[in-house]
């Protein structure tokens, strides 16, 4: 502590008193600092009058020492005269920060008490306060952003409260000698366990930048310091308070309380700056160039070209981002920009309705001028891909962010939401969130489905049977109930919990449902018949708003036993009914001619799948926690080879046969996989900071090979560089996939704390969760699985373009941008210690949005003629390298020599 001291060292007592009878404010600051060879003693007194009139004294000529016993705290010195007499006997110390550049020590020794001071002959008495703030960390060193310090005292009663934002963040309320580490801490309010403070009525002390406060008077000081130090913002208030125990108020006062911006307000500007031509110019621009560049990539129609239709998309778009900027202007004290967000918590207006209403904007202006200027591309393929980019960052970050900074704020509710798993009458806006959140995104993505139309490599989903099947009209009954039977079941729900789990098992019903329609290439043609019946006509007249390719698995049969199972619920005593009545409209679904067989279980399985939703995961998950705790390894002398080589060893050679297969040049591939491998040990070494013995690899690095090889057998084999990249995106999902399963037996990629219900429990010494990371008998998401089911989403869908004959410019940068954009997100919920983070958010964030901006530079350029194709051709003769290359991977991955000192002996420490 020494050491520091010479460079840097501030000692500075805090006492401050309100008038009982004027409630007057008196502060008083007392302390020495050193900075290099300036040495001085300083002396600051606030006096604020009447609310109104700020009296400020300073001086820098030395004073005497303050006294301290057990009791009282006394000062005597530059016209000054004060005692405080301590009512609650607690004292608190507390090291609010230590790095090897210093200290920062808070101790509070009167955190109330009976004081009287006498300044220039005038007496004050009242509750007072007194602390001491020790330093040898310089000011603007200090790994944080904002300061919130307060106090509220009552007879022998107080409430303390500081909270850290930024980089560093702390949380410290202390009552009546009880200490809290959470609760809500801002502007308007201190929220702890049973208790809350309101902060009602401000009167502002002071506030300005220290250069024209507290330095105001002393020009020749300011020389002395950086310019970060004297920017630094404080507002310093007295405030009206009332304190609220269970709801129930119980005490008012005037509390003291002040905030302290440490960023510099000249470098904010331009940053705010540089972030508003950011998103309001250079990236609006780049989406309409983008959109412009890949127009020749996409044949598919825009389905709604009518102006009307694109001027109200336009229009409503422009109306969410307006309101909800004036929200966050008046109500934030900020503006909507994720690098200097605003300070207060916004849940009003457009805020009630929507929790991200700007991203939701920008997406409705994007899809209403892609319509309108009738841009193919730009309504397919960037507008999609711009709204999943905002998910992916508030799924990725700044939901957390917000969590971080408002803690039990962020807690509130929209309008449209998932109510709660709790068995309370529900409430309209429920009812209302089931229409808008369930039924209106199956419509848009139904008909959507509907438009696109089935692939013609599609293949129908009837058996040679079922065609002698006759088409019974009078069926089309059933058939046709099940609309109202689906659209009127909210109206009955009773309870939040009812409400909660049909949004959730809807809500996966619409996803694998949709899915899996527009992935595999199923039609189910209708039948044809000669409609003799009303009823006849009427399927006809329906069969003209259908269509073949949305028909495995059947949505009928799903919603009709979804809304069955919720009946049965409410109804219990006439399940059957409903049951039976499922029964009919599923079996109608054959006999009207509209779905097969395999549709209808299909559309059974699904909605089993959806009721056992919680079982499937439960299952799920306890696959997961016995996999990753099932490190095993075999011995051959000093060799020793782990169980998780079994993965490796299926990852790297069906990844290289069917790379082998799209591409037909074995030594190309070989040559590229290998720098692959070679890359990603290097990044293991120099980005995960391992020591020489071991080697562990990287995602990255794998990547980053993958190019430079790919780029050396473009050059030498003459292969266009587009089918090999094109290859590889087809390729390297199913192989991170499948390798992800060697990373859960590892326990390297894992994720970070989370509840029972999500988390998987590891004990096993050998995984990196419990050597590493130290979470042993911690509960941790299951992010490699999160990574797997990423990668299968990818991977085929990936596929189903490819065999659509799409672009394989838009393979490769599609597999570029989704990757980054899951990885974004998944590295939300991973736990590895070593992750550095850069101005908030991971390395592998950083690495996640450039691989978005990689993917959006491959879409725009052109390597080759456009008329490369991609084949698959599996051959014999491929077998070979594959099992030779996954038994090289296998050996780097899975296989080492623990006893050995050499360099890169072992795959861990």
């Amino acid at each position: 502590m020494n050491s520091t001291r010479k460079d840097f060292y501030l000692c500075k007592w805090y006492a401050d008193i309100i008038d009982e009878e004027t409630d007057d404010v008196t502060i008083i600051y007392l302390g020495e600092l050193e900075w290099k060879f300036l040495k001085v003693n300083f002396t600051n007194i606030l006096q604020f009058i009447q609310k109104q009139t700020l009296i400020s004294r300073s001086t820098l000529l030395n004073y005497q020492s303050p006294i301290f016993d057990d009791d009282c705290f006394e000062i005597n010195s530059n016209g000054i005269s004060g005692e405080w007499k301590r009512k609650s006997e607690c004292i608190f110390c507390e090291k609010l920060f230590e790095n090897a550049d210093g200290y920062i020590l808070w101790e509070c020794f009167i955190p109330v008490g009976l004081a009287q001071i006498n300044v220039n002959n005038k007496i004050n008495k009242g509750f007072g306060y007194v602390e001491k703030l020790t330093m040898t960390l310089k000011p603007w060193q200090v790994p944080i952003d904002i300061l919130r310090w307060g106090r509220f005292l009552y007879e022998n009663q107080y409430i303390i409260w500081i909270r850290w934002i930024g980089k560093e963040e702390k949380f410290v309320i202390f009552h009546d000698g009880i200490k809290y580490s959470d609760g809500i801490i801002n502007d308007e309010m201190i929220e702890f366990g049973n208790y809350r403070l309101i902060l009602l009525e401000k009167h502002i002390l002071r506030n300005g930048l220290l250069s024209e406060t507290i330095f105001d008077r002393f020009v020749w000081i300011k020389k002395f310091f950086p310019f970060e130090f004297l920017d630094i913002n404080e507002c310093k208030w007295e405030t009206w308070s009332e304190l609220y125990e269970n709801n129930c108020l119980i005490r008012k006062g005037w509390s003291i309380h002040e905030n302290v911006n440490f960023k510099s307000e000249i470098k904010n500007n331009y940053g705010k700056m540089f972030y508003g031509f950011l998103f309001t110019i250079l990236i609006p621009l780049l989406l309409i160039f983008w959109s412009k560049q890949t127009e020749k990539y996409i044949f598919l129609l825009i389905p709604i070209t009518n102006s009307v239709v694109s001027l109200l998309f336009n229009l409503f778009g422009i109306v969410l981002i307006i309101f909800a900027m004036l929200e966050l202007w008046f109500k934030g004290d900020g503006l909507p920009m994720n690098a200097y967000p605003p300070s207060k918590l916004v849940v009003t207006g457009v805020y009630k309705i929507f929790s991200h209403p700007i991203y939701i904007g920008s997406s409705l202006i994007c899809f209403g001028l892609s319509m309108y200027s009738e841009s193919k591309s730009g309504f397919w393929f960037v507008s999609p891909l711009l709204t999943l980019s905002w998910i992916s960052l508030v799924y990725g970050y700044e939901n957390e962010d917000l969590k971080q900074r408002f803690r039990q704020e962020y807690t509130w509710k929209t309008l449209l939401n998932i109510p709660e798993n709790v068995k309370m009458k529900c409430e309209y806006a429920d009812i209302i969130s089931i229409y808008c959140l369930v039924f209106l995104p199956w419509l848009i993505f139904y008909e959507i489905l509907l438009f696109i139309g089935p692939p013609s490599y599609s293949i129908s989903t009837y058996f040679e049977f079922e065609h002698n099947i006759p088409v019974i009209e009078w069926t089309e009954l059933f058939y046709l109930f099940t609309y109202p039977y689906v659209l009127f079941l909210p109206l009955i729900l009773q309870t939040k919990q009812q409400v909660r789990c049909f949004i959730l098992d809807s809500l996966m019903n619409i996803s694998i449902g949709i899915y899996l329609q527009f992935i595999l290439p199923f039609v189910a043609p209708p039948k044809q018949f000669i409609p003799e019946t009303v009823l006849g006509e009427m399927l006809l007249y329906e069969r003209s708003f259908d269509g073949p390719g949305c028909a495995f698995p059947s949505f009928h049969v799903s919603w009709a036993f979804l809304s069955a199972y919720y009946y049965s619920w409410i109804y219990s005593k006439y399940y059957f009914i409903f049951y039976i009545l499922s029964i009919c409209i599923s079996l109608s679904c054959i006999t009207t001619g509209m779905h097969s067989i395999l549709d209808v279980v299909g559309g059974f399985l699904l909605f089993l799948i959806c009721i056992k939703r919680i079982t499937v995961w439960i299952y799920i998950r306890n696959y997961f926690e016995n996999l990753a705790n099932s490190w095993s390894c075999y011995r051959i002398g000093q060799l020793r080879i782990i169980n998780s080589s079994i993965y490796v060893f299926v990852s790297a050679s069906i990844g290289g046969l069917i790379i082998f297969s799209l591409m037909g040049d074995i030594s190309g591939v070989l040559l590229i996989n290998l720098s692959s491998l070679f890359m990603a040990a290097v990044w293991g070494q120099y980005v995960e900071r391992s020591s020489g013995l071991s080697r562990p690899f990287g995602y990255f690095g794998f990547i980053i090979g993958g190019l430079v090889g790919s780029l050396i057998v473009s050059w030498f084999y003459s292969i266009p560089l587009i089918r090999i990249l094109s290859a590889y995106a087809l390729a390297s999902p199913w192989i991170q996939g499948v390798g992800r399963f060697r990373c859960i037996i590892h326990g390297c990629c894992h994720g970070r704390s989370t509840n029972q219900f999500l988390g998987i429990l590891i004990t096993n010494s050998q995984s990196r969760v419990c050597s590493l990371s130290e979470l042993k008998n911690e509960y941790i998401h299951i992010t490699q699985g999160y990574s797997i089911l990423s990668n299968l989403i990818i991977g085929m869908l990936l596929w189903k373009l490819w065999y659509s004959n799409i672009s394989l410019y838009v393979i490769i940068s599609l597999y570029f941008i989704l990757i980054g954009q899951s990885r974004f997100i998944e590295e939300r919920f991973r736990g590895e210690i070593q992750t550095k983070v850069y101005c908030k958010l991971k390395i592998y964030q950083w690495l996640s949005i450039l691989f978005i901006l990689i993917g959006i530079f491959l879409s725009m350029i052109s390597f080759d003629n456009d008329t490369v194709q991609l084949n698959f051709l599996c051959k014999y003769e491929y077998l070979i390298p594959s099992i030779l290359f996954g038994f090289i991977a296998t050996f780097a991955l899975a296989i080492d020599f623990p006893e050995s000192k050499k360099r890169f002996s072992r795959l861990c420490d």
